[in-house]
């Protein structure tokens, strides 16, 4: 139990007749053999499990108040790319505060106007730990290389 948050693009593949041979061909297999219950001619979207977090209730937070209009339903939302650089570019000043010139993890103080964390039943630890820093870390770097990759649907929920 526990809050689990994920993250799923969808990439879309319809085989169009029309299209000429230059469309994208779809082949399901399951252990290595075609899956027989699914058609590929009626594939229209490809979904991917971009990124999954555990009990990191900062992140989900932020989905909440940013893209879910502040309704914690654990119902799946649209997440437009530049959603996704504005989480990115937070995530980048958790990294930059935290690397502070003592070596020290800065105060609580320091990140609750960046990301800050969020208590709920069973949402992981409200502190500005090492594991705060860790995950935004993970986060931030995660989204750098989906953003590069320059795809347009993404998806957010979560389970609770």
């Amino acid at each position: 139990m526990g809050l689990d948050m994920y993250l799923t693009r969808r990439t879309y593949v319809k085989h169009w007749e029309y299209k000429g041979n230059d469309n994208v061909q779809v082949s399901v297999t399951l252990h290595g053999k075609p899956y027989q219950n699914i058609d590929p001619m009626r594939v229209s979207y490809i979904v991917e499990d971009v990124m999954y977090w555990r009990k990191a209730n900062w992140i989900h937070k932020w989905f909440v108040d940013n893209v879910q209009g502040g309704d914690d339903n654990c119902g799946e939302y649209s997440v437009e790319p530049s959603q996704l650089e504005e989480l990115m570019n937070l995530c980048k000043q958790v990294i930059d505060t935290a690397m502070g010139t003592d070596g020290k993890i800065a105060g609580p103080e320091d990140f609750q106007d960046i990301l800050p964390t969020e208590s709920g039943c069973f949402f992981g630890s409200e502190e500005y730990d090492q594991w705060y820093i860790d995950e935004t870390e993970r986060t931030y770097y995660a989204l750098r290389e989906l953003i590069s990759e320059g795809a347009e649907l993404y998806y957010y929920h979560s389970s609770w």
